[in-house]
């Protein structure tokens, strides 16, 4: 499944794979920042992980080598908003999901309190650390 913002750019993409679904940010010249189009696109994604009994987990990443950014702030400024009613942020936030999710950050990501984060070496990147 592929999910396309206004712009008619997909935002979102998903592939199933031996009962995993990899969802993919693809925003990368934004550094996988997330508007609202791809906060939709998110919650979607999720939805479907949710709603096909074969899968067993998904896994959540980012393209081109950054995890997510965040907000994208350029687009909240415009009115944009990447929190929906009711799943929140992303489409995630507040969402009970009953399949586990795991995120595979690879690069750069941002917590909520705005700390840039990045895989600590040390730990073989099992551990994310302020940057």
């Amino acid at each position: 499944m592929t999910t396309k913002s206004t712009t008619g750019i997909p935002t979102v993409h998903t592939e199933e794979q031996d009962g995993v679904l990899v969802i993919t940010i693809d925003r990368p010249k934004a550094r996988n920042a997330v508007d609202g189009p791809t906060a939709r696109a998110s919650a979607d994604a999720f939805d479907q992980l949710d709603s096909h009994d074969d899968l067993m987990v998904g896994v959540l990443t980012g393209a081109g080598g950054t995890f997510s950014a965040g907000m994208d702030l350029k687009a909240f400024a415009k009115g944009d908003t990447p929190v929906l009613p009711g799943p929140g942020f992303a489409g995630l936030t507040r969402t009970q999901l009953r399949t586990p999710l795991v995120a595979a950050v690879e690069g750069w990501a941002v917590d909520r309190d705005g700390a840039r984060l990045r895989p600590d070496r040390r730990s073989r990147g099992r551990h994310l650390r302020p940057h």
